[in-house]
């Protein structure tokens, strides 16, 4: 069973976390998704 995490970071959002970028699948990379918590920027990949 394969977990989707980015899938599921940007569902579990906390309140006054913003999705800077939803996720977005990269032929050949992965996917990234980028959030903004407490005004710091977290990007994520997953392959």
């Amino acid at each position: 069973m394969q977990i989707h995490y980015l899938e599921i970071v940007t569902k579990d959002v906390d309140a006054g976390d913003e999705i800077a970028h939803p996720p977005m699948k990269i032929p050949g990379h992965g996917t990234f998704a980028i959030f903004m918590q407490g005004g710091i920027h977290h990007g994520l990949w997953q392959h």
